[in-house]
């Protein structure tokens, strides 16, 4: 049964529920796309949804344009407030980038992805 959809500009490569308490309704999804020809280009981006599993919804609250993301992780829950993303990208890079925001629940949440490195 399709709960909600969205259509990305590019392949999706990676998918991951936030598993921190309150950020558990925070779905991380991550695209690569290889431009072929004379100057190949691997481009992609990042985005966080908002998933409301009772009334169907899926809403964007951030995107970023990257260079293609190979995979894209979630640090553990542990000792910190603030849950870290991990992502791979085709430039060679380990990027860390550090939720932040609030969450009251479905309605009102305001989430921002910062640059943690």
């Amino acid at each position: 049964m399709d709960v909600a959809h969205c259509y990305l500009k590019g392949n999706a490569d990676a998918v991951e529920f936030c598993p921190y308490d309150l950020y558990h309704n925070v779905l991380a999804v991550s695209t690569y796309t290889l431009q072929e020809g004379c100057q190949p280009n691997r481009h992609g981006s990042i985005s966080l949804f908002n998933v409301d599993e009772e009334k169907g919804h899926l809403d964007m609250v951030f995107s970023e344009e990257t260079a293609g993301i190979f995979d894209i992780k979630w640090s553990p829950p542990g000792g910190r407030l603030n849950p870290f993303l991990a992502q791979a990208d085709a430039d060679g890079y380990l990027r860390i980038k550090m939720l932040e925001g609030c969450s009251n629940g479905v309605e009102g949440m305001d989430l921002v992805l910062d640059s943690f490195l």
